[in-house]
């Protein structure tokens, strides 16, 4: 399949582009006119946030199938350099896809959300900015999905984690902590994360991708990738104490939880496949 891959520059984009060519798909990627992130062995589209030139650029390509990984995250957004980037990234981002896709009769993508989107466990609370407007994306795609004949397979995704995973997220803060003895400040560490392995994630976006190959799912169609045993933030702490048999210098409750601190993960869920996601170690 001739397959465009957007957010390809990171962590979870990049890990699937790189097996959907490994498995002898012709894979592109959308990349921002101002990138300089290292995408070398990949044809690239430049997205100039100007619609009529992405509706040239997918008639001249014709794909089969758009994979969308891209998305501007920030936890608690600053006014006013923040707001502007989540809209053009996670709305008006989709939006050009979709259009661009209606124009050039592209029919297929798998999208990317986010558990956020799912505050105190409901089927919609957004936690915070970033959750509402992916949530806005979806239902502009449900939209496209009705109208338009587009056939979706959006993923949810928990915690991700895996190997050159350069985010600073809690796993790597904690190796940090653990090889070079660095300070590390935590909430109380009541809250529960739910850890998904790069290489499972993977698997799943695979899947999905032979489901719409094979027509299996039409319309609008949601899953949760999620690896069924959260895990409490001071718990995971634990465990990298045991594994490397010294007293980490973490100190609990040193931040306070953010305004909205998801405390349980959501559990109303619809799973792809069973994921196994490996250890931490």
């Amino acid at each position: 399949m001739k397959i465009l891959v957007t957010g390809a520059t990171g962590f979870i984009g990049s890990n699937v582009a790189k097996r959907l060519e490994s498995n002898g798909h012709e894979v592109f990627i959308l990349v921002k006119e101002d990138s300089k992130e290292n995408t070398v062995g990949f044809k690239k589209i430049v997205y100039k946030e100007d619609l009529n030139d992405l509706i040239d650029e997918f008639k001249s390509n014709m794909f089969d199938l758009v994979i969308h990984c891209a998305a501007f995250f920030v936890a608690e957004h600053k006014y006013p350099e923040e707001v502007d980037n989540l809209i053009k990234s996670n709305v008006l981002l989709t939006t050009h896809i979709l259009e661009a896709m209606k124009e050039s009769g592209v029919k297929k993508i798998i999208n990317t959300s986010t558990s956020w989107q799912h505050y105190k466990n409901e089927a919609y609370n957004p936690v915070c900015l970033y959750s509402a407007t992916k949530q806005a994306s979806e239902d502009i795609i449900k939209y496209y999905c009705e109208a338009e004949g587009i056939d979706c397979i959006t993923l949810t995704i928990f915690d991700s984690y895996g190997p050159n995973d350069k985010r600073k997220k809690l796993l790597n803060l904690l190796n940090d902590c653990c090889l070079n003895n660095k300070a590390l400040e935590l909430s109380p560490g009541e809250q529960y994360l739910d850890y998904i392995y790069i290489d499972d994630i993977v698997d799943a976006y695979e899947q999905a991708v032979e489901y719409l190959e094979n027509n299996q799912f039409k319309g609008f169609n949601k899953f949760y990738l999620n690896s069924n045993n959260p895990l409490k933030l001071q718990d995971i702490v634990k465990t990298y104490e045991e594994v490397f048999e010294r007293k980490l210098n973490v100190t609990f409750g040193a931040r306070p939880y953010r305004k909205r601190e998801v405390m349980e993960t959501y559990d109303k869920r619809r799973k792809i496949t069973r994921m196994v996601s490996k250890v931490f170690f």
